[in-house]
């Protein structure tokens, strides 16, 4: 029998889902000569009462994204509220991977050591975590002791170990997907095969870990289980990250998906990655689009619908960041995911 809260969630996910962020008002977006005009055209959807406090003239970027990731926490924690703990329980991993953009924030606090006031104008409260909560993780007498409120505890003396030795960015970076690990092991980010979707993880944990130079073998991170895991790790073994990609492109599937996507082979290996991380991206938000359209499954249409919306915001953020940033209109429309 079909659990209640879940058919009554979906007929809101679809009603939300006809105000939001469509192919029109993107293309209306990416046709606006300023970014004070894509304000006004978002304000005719769901997002517009909360861009009343951000001034496209003041500030773009982090002021922009910041009320779209309060915007998706009060989006989940609403659907959350008055439902039973089986609809619970499949909404709240999503909402702690949305914290995790607070935690990754002040990972950069520890990194840049940020003052108070410049952190909390960064994290992004909501109806699951007000402002007042990340006051009392920094009212400490140093941010050393802020990690013990967020971060977790099983990695944190590793990570800082780990931070401590190498002190770059692109550590801090991977270090971002270790916590990630401990959210996402069990969390299907598109709604689709966790299996499927642990495998494309891995492959950017590979790349990414050749072209930081870490040895995955000598640091506490195992992959996320999945198939090909033998291939996988032959991967780590190579030189560069242009050889593990033509190996796991012979080996695994990731060749077809980037193929499919993709007219060429970049040579620099960062716009490499990026490229690839965006086809593995929009591979699978074509299977949340699927999942959500298809009520066959309704938790899987839910977890479709979750997604849907926080590849919808984040596309949001790239044409307002481009367009504020003066790139060219195709330029940005070529880096889009959901309306790719």
């Amino acid at each position: 029998m079909t659990n209640p809260s879940l058919v009554y969630l979906l007929a809101r996910a679809r009603a939300v889902q006809a105000d939001s962020v469509n192919q029109e008002i993107v293309d209306r977006m990416l046709d606006a000569l300023s970014v004070a005009e894509i304000k006004s055209t978002l304000e005719e959807t769901v997002l517009g009462p909360y861009l009343q406090d951000w001034d496209p003239e003041k500030g773009t970027a982090d002021h922009f994204e910041l009320a779209l990731r309060t915007y998706y926490g009060d989006l989940l924690y609403t659907f959350m509220v008055g439902t039973d703990n089986t609809v619970k329980s499949l909404i709240k991993p999503y909402l702690e991977f949305l914290e995790l953009e607070n935690v990754k924030i002040i990972m950069k606090a520890l990194y840049f050591g940020w003052d108070e006031k410049t952190v909390l104008e960064m994290v992004a409260p909501s109806k699951a975590r007000s402002i007042e909560y990340y006051k009392r993780i920094l009212d400490n007498e140093n941010y050393e002791i802020a990690p013990d409120y967020v971060l977790f505890d099983k990695l944190r003396e590793e990570l800082i170990d780990l931070h401590n030795r190498e002190k770059n960015l692109q550590t801090l970076s991977f270090l971002s997907d270790l916590l990630e690990r401990k959210i996402l092991e069990k969390l299907p980010l598109y709604g689709v095969d966790i299996n499927e979707e642990n495998f494309y993880r891995n492959v950017m944990i590979v790349l990414r870990s050749l072209q930081a130079k870490i040895d995955l073998t000598k640091i506490p991170f195992e992959l996320y289980p999945s198939s090909h895991h033998d291939v996988l790790q032959q991967a780590q073994q190579m030189e560069t990250v242009h050889e593990a990609f033509f190996f796991l492109s012979q080996q695994t599937p990731i060749g077809q998906v980037f193929k499919k996507d993709q007219s060429f082979i970049p040579e620099d290996p960062y716009i490499l990655m990026t490229e690839l991380e965006r086809s593995i991206q929009r591979y699978l938000v074509r299977k949340s689009l699927a999942a959500f359209s298809i009520s066959l499954n309704p938790p899987k249409s839910l977890i479709g619908f979750i997604n849907l919306k926080r590849t919808e915001l984040e596309d949001v953020a790239r044409i307002v960041i481009g367009k504020a940033s003066g790139i060219p209109q195709e330029k940005i429309r070529s880096t889009l995911v959901r309306f790719a």
